[in-house]
């Protein structure tokens, strides 16, 4: 007779076993079964500050054409074990709540995607994403503030007197924009920034990840301060003066750390016509 700690035992690993396939098999069903779904929403916006919250898919901003409209083109995955999205807006305190509500268990294959076309009467625009990317494009604001727990943020060929921008897991990114203030941070990402004219502040901060700001050639100075904890770092040549009114403030707890001047680097994205320069925040 079997003893009960082989019987236990052999029940134990049929059970893992079953498990196993099964989940292995549920898996396969989802992903044949996986599929993009579109979806095209208007809703109804009154004043000038716009707020999204997100969670679960990519925010790009763009700016859209109508007054007082704040239209929504969402793709998500769905499948048999998909999203099941919502979307409102609460007109009250503008703000704009995009949810994707991928299930707790084996959502292997579920997205959402957001292009926000903003109304053009909007001049400040707050995103906060839970779970996924944040991009602009071609946006002239006077605010701008980013802010994802886990994903990316991208802003190219911009303008904003002020950027906020912050990622607790994922990189940063400015090109072709024109900002006069900009604090961006990230616990786990790199930052990389290019901007068109020569900011009065920029304070760059990366817990883990390398950092590159670029400012436009020429003689324009700044007070340059370069920490980095484990990784090199560098300065162009008399870009740094410390009796200077402009500030560069660059910190990497793990990763190099370097400030360039425009004709140094190449810009990775192509830029359009150039946005007219914003006007410097009231001090």
């Amino acid at each position: 007779m079997p003893s009960a700690a082989r019987v236990t035992l052999f029940t134990v690993g049929g059970a893992v076993l079953a498990f196993g396939v099964g989940s292995v098999a549920i898996t396969g069903l989802i992903l044949l079964s996986s599929h993009d779904v579109a979806a095209q929403e208007q809703f109804e916006f009154v004043g000038n500050t716009l707020t999204v919250n997100s969670d679960g898919g990519g925010v790009h901003l763009k700016r859209g054409q109508t007054a007082g409209v704040v239209d929504v083109d969402r793709k998500t995955t769905d499948s048999i074990w998909g999203a099941d999205p919502e979307w409102d807006m609460d007109k009250t305190d503008g703000v704009l709540r995009l949810d994707t509500n991928c299930p707790p268990m084996y959502s292997v294959n579920c997205d959402g995607d957001y292009d926000v076309f903003v109304p053009p009467e909007v001049t400040v625009v707050k995103v906060r994403n839970n779970n996924g990317s944040v991009s602009v494009d071609n946006m002239h604001l006077d605010l701008l503030d980013l802010g994802s727990d886990n994903g990316s943020i991208k802003i190219r060929n911009s303008s904003s007197p002020v950027l906020k921008l912050s990622s607790d897991n994922g990189s940063i990114s400015v090109n072709g924009t024109w900002a006069w203030q900009v604090s961006a941070s990230s616990d786990n990402g790199s930052i990389r920034m290019t901007l068109k004219n020569e900011p009065d502040y920029v304070n760059a901060s990366s817990d883990n990840g390398s950092l590159r700001v670029t400012v436009p050639a020429g003689t324009g100075t700044y007070n340059v301060t370069n920490d980095h904890d484990n990784g090199g770092g560098s300065v162009a040549a008399g870009l740094h003066d410390a009796a200077s009114p402009r500030v560069l403030k660059l910190s990497s707890d793990n990763g190099s750390s370097r400030a360039y001047r425009g004709d140094e680097v190449q810009q990775p994205w192509p830029v359009q016509p150039a946005p007219p320069v914003p006007p410097k925040p009231a001090r």
